[in-house]
């Protein structure tokens, strides 16, 4: 769990399932597209007209759904190697999607970067496929249909058709490029009457979202021009990694479509100076299948020194494996919550988090966010003893638990709730899953230790 896919999405959708109007109080359109959160609006309704509204079996099922809709990509990958390049190369392709360490982490997310790779590398590979072919233009619809509605998942992948339609208008095919554009315009507009339907403005996730996000892009975290190639570098596996940028380039002549699509892409995410990891996860198919076409493609592929390279990927690789698979992230966020959903008689809930900002995913315990009293600076203490005491004037047990999140000692912060709230019994400390570990260890200044005490308040 990350923030954006599940309090932009989860959170959301089961709000509307409750009857809470989240996003549609007023009449102002928010700065995001809505059709993801529809269909998982569509997903969870199923699942609760049929029984299943348990948190934990609602979230396997999600899980699954996303994991099988990811793979896509692994098939897509191999034929479109095979198709234009070789088998060998189809296979290392195909091999990378399917066993590369970052894919079993994210896939299984509602994160819409990652929800939207099938249908760019799709949209891109079948406008390359019929550039080659030179058969009928008309596919070439297709292609604008599916990076259209990639980009009704993730508007900032506009990026990508955009460069498709220069791509076909620096190459004079007025036909496949009229084509195309029908087919982008076609998802534009159902794009438009899905905003106009949900807030009266028609395209207006479109225009909030540039107004957003251009009052946004020095916040959050902002680096250099070329964080974003050193992040493809690093996450490639160096030094083998070095090797894309030789490879991707062999593909210039035969992929000029991919090329050029996933190099604007890069590029325009360089120049916004706001520089977050996950905005890459679109084109990260597109990078697998460029660095796997461009080694095919190159005199050199057999050089001693990259087959090296190659079994040095491969060995890194299969050790991160595991860490991402077996592994998920915010555990001792979710964690507690699933305790408490299968607990009884539970009211509400103290959240300490004086030293670490963390706002809960109170979904997983199936109780809305006003019976959680947070806790964020040292006054809020004295707000706490305060609606303790006009509480128990007409409630028995107003707070039945409380949760904690500091690093390593939660003393301190257990004092101080005992002195409002009464004794406190510990029920389970949450430690840190192996992945939240590795990194509070590899950066502990930035990351949190990410571990919480679950208590009970007597």
């Amino acid at each position: 769990m990350a923030s954006d896919d599940h309090f932009l999405v989860i959170q959301v959708v089961w709000d509307w399932l409750n009857g809470i109007p989240t996003w549609f109080r007023d009449a102002t359109p928010i700065p995001r597209g809505v059709v993801y959160q529809y269909a998982i609006y569509a997903l969870m309704w199923l699942l609760k007209s049929i029984g299943i509204t348990d948190p934990s079996a609602v979230m396997v099922v999600n899980r699954l759904i996303h994991a099988m809709w990811s793979m896509t990509i692994i098939p897509l990958i191999y034929f479109a190697l095979k198709y234009f390049t070789d088998q060998r190369a189809a296979w290392y392709g195909g091999l990378l999607a399917s066993i590369y360490f970052l894919m079993p982490f994210f896939s299984v997310r509602n994160m819409i970067e990652v929800v939207c790779q099938p249908l760019v590398f799709a949209g891109i590979i079948l406008i390359e496929v019929e550039l080659k072919r030179q058969s009928r233009s008309s596919r070439m619809f297709f292609g604008g249909i599916l990076l259209g509605a990639a980009f009704m998942v993730r508007i900032q992948t506009a990026v990508c058709p955009m460069a498709v339609f220069f791509v076909l208008l620096a190459m004079r095919k007025w036909k496949e490029l009229l084509s195309f554009s029908l087919g982008a315009l076609t998802m534009l507009l159902i794009q438009g009457l899905i905003d106009y339907i949900s807030w009266g403005m028609f395209l207006s996730s479109v225009f909030h979202t540039l107004s957003f996000q251009s009052k946004m892009i020095h916040a959050y975290v902002t680096n250099v021009w070329y964080t974003h190639l050193l992040t493809i570098l690093g996450i490639l596996i160096p030094p083998f990694s070095l090797l894309l940028i030789p490879w991707t380039a062999a593909t210039i002549k035969k992929l000029p479509v991919s090329f050029w699509a996933v190099v604007a892409f890069i590029v325009v995410h360089s120049l916004i100076p706001q520089k977050q990891e996950r905005y890459l996860l679109p084109i990260l198919p597109m990078l697998i299948f460029l660095l796997t076409a461009g080694w095919s493609m190159v005199k050199w592929r057999d050089h001693g020194i990259v087959r090296g390279l190659w079994k040095w990927m491969w060995a890194v690789n299969i050790i991160l494996l595991p860490i991402t698979t077996l592994n998920y992230s915010q555990k001792a966020r979710v964690e507690p919550l699933v305790i408490l959903d299968h607990t009884p008689n539970v009211n509400k809930i103290v959240v300490d988090a004086t030293r670490k900002l963390v706002w809960l995913p109170n979904y997983y315990c199936q109780k809305p966010l006003s019976d959680f009293q947070y806790i964020f600076k040292e006054t809020d203490y004295d707000t706490l003893s305060e609606r303790f005491k006009a509480l128990t004037s007409v409630q028995l047990h107003p707070y039945t638990h409380a949760i904690i999140f500091s690093d390593h000692d939660p003393e301190p912060q257990r004092k101080r709730l005992e002195a409002i709230l009464g004794k406190l019994t510990l029920e389970k400390h949450i430690r840190p899953s192996l992945a939240d570990w590795l990194l509070h260890k590899a950066n502990p200044g930035y990351n949190h230790s990410k571990e919480s005490w679950l208590y009970s308040i007597h």
